[in-house]
Parts: C-alpha cells; structure tokens; sequence
C-alpha cells in the first residue's frame, strides 16, 4: 500500500498529530517571507484599478456603518411621529 508523506506524518503519533511536522514551519515561513524580485512590471493601470477597487470598499463600509447607526434612529422616530398622529387622532374623536 503506497502512503503519501501526510499519512506517514499522521500515522506517526496514532494521535493524528506529528511533532516532526512543526519542524518545517518555521522553514515554510521564512521562505515565504523572503523578498524576492519578480522582474516584472505592473502598469499604471492595475495601481489605479487597485486604488479604485480599494476606495469603493472604503466607501461601501462607511455606507454600512453610516446605515447601521442611522437606521435604529429613524425608526424610532418614525414610530414616535406615528404614536403621535395616532393619539392625535383619537383625541379629536371624542
């Protein structure tokens, strides 16, 4: 039976973890983390779409968060202007 490497990592503990495993993490993460120049070149273009896309979430979030403070209040004021009309209201039946 052909085990790949993730197996044998799982496999060596009977618990589902390794410890040999971490051993790379810190690897992986400096790799990762390595500047490397890519030698390539990125056009006005895809800065100003960046920047677009970027200010339209700007924007969006203030919107939600404009809505999220503003709706409670003019709820509350809109049912305050209804009771009113309504005691208005019945107090020109009588």
């Amino acid at each position: 039976m052909v085990h790949d490497r993730t197996d044998l990592l799982l496999e060596q503990d009977g618990r589902g973890s390794s410890r040999q495993g971490l051993g790379f993490c810190p690897l992986i993460l400096m790799i990762m983390l390595a500047p490397v120049s890519a030698h390539a070149y990125l056009g006005p273009g895809a800065g100003l779409g960046m920047i677009g896309s970027l200010l339209a979430v700007a924007v969006v979030v203030v919107i939600v968060l404009l809505g999220l403070v503003i709706y409670p209040i003019r709820m509350r004021r809109k049912r305050k202007r209804e009771q009113s009309q309504h005691n208005l209201d019945a107090g020109s039946v009588k």
